[in-house]
């Protein structure tokens, strides 16, 4: 990793692999930090020369939790447990691979106008923009968040899944919409998935914004999630992602989403 300064300035490279020495390096890094005079350590730059690329003006950020499940005797599904994972993955590596992980995904402007009807009407289909359902499919429908970095099933297209949706109550107020689909991702004979997706969307129209834009993924993960660390499960095991609309975010909500490394996330082919 490495420490910079809202303008971008380096004040250091952190080993994060070796605790002793990634704290010694933070703490030198926060000793440099501190000797800036103050106009360099308060950040206040123009947004167009921030060191951290935020997202396009008029998008909305969705945060998503990512968590691998379990399924009791009568089916119902749980937490999972440390005993449901193999011993590929070390013990002390088990309570990382319960918790929940977390991500950012972007909406650009563009793609959330294209949900709102004209005129709508209860019934009403609604076309779902291509570049919103590729980049769902090949970046955050990604069952090693929070375990590795990079998406898994970057090549994945419409034929490998896909949304639909429809109108679902139209008042004076608002409007909802209902989102279904599904997916069934591979990664050779690695890494499979195949979630069912669902969503529900309240459009307000007085304000012209969203007001909740809630997405979850639920279905089973077969194969490595994590090379060599854990989280290796036998069989098709049960994975959930949710996705809910960030309101009034928080400075650390602009950080890019895991996918935008590749330079077509916004725009995916």
């Amino acid at each position: 990793m490495d420490v910079v300064t809202a303008t971008g300035e380096h004040l250091g490279r952190i080993p994060f692999n070796t605790p002793g020495v990634a704290l010694k390096s933070l703490q030198n890094a926060l000793d440099k930090f501190a000797a800036l005079p103050e106009d360099r350590r308060r950040g206040n730059v123009p947004e167009e020369q921030s060191a951290i690329p935020g997202p396009p003006p008029g998008t909305l950020i969705l945060r998503i939790y990512l968590r691998q499940l379990g399924r009791n005797p009568d089916g119902t599904l749980r937490y999972t447990e440390p005993g449901d994972y193999t011993d590929k993955t070390p013990m002390r590596n088990r309570p990382l691979c319960r918790q929940p992980f977390d991500d950012y995904m972007w909406v650009t402007e563009k793609e959330w106008k294209a949900l709102i009807p004209a005129e709508p009407a209860p019934g009403m289909k609604v076309v779902i923009p291509e570049s919103l359902q590729l980049r769902l499919l090949r970046y955050h429908l990604n069952p090693r968040v929070g375990f590795t970095e990079g998406p898994c099933f970057a090549r994945a297209t419409l034929k490998d899944g896909s949304l639909h949706g429809k109108v679902e109550q139209v008042t004076n107020e608002e409007l909802h919409l209902r989102i279904e689909g599904s997916a069934k991702l591979r990664l050779g004979d690695d890494l499979s998935f195949t979630p069912t997706i669902l969503g529900k969307l309240v459009f307000d129209r007085a304000r012209k914004q969203f007001r909740q834009f809630d997405l979850v993924a639920l279905g089973d993960v077969t194969g490595h999630i994590q090379h060599g660390g854990g989280g290796f499960r036998p069989g098709a095991q049960p994975l959930g992602i949710a996705f809910e609309l960030i309101t009034k975010p928080r400075p650390t909500d602009f950080l890019p989403p895991g996918g935008p490394g590749d330079p077509g996330y916004l725009d995916p082919k």
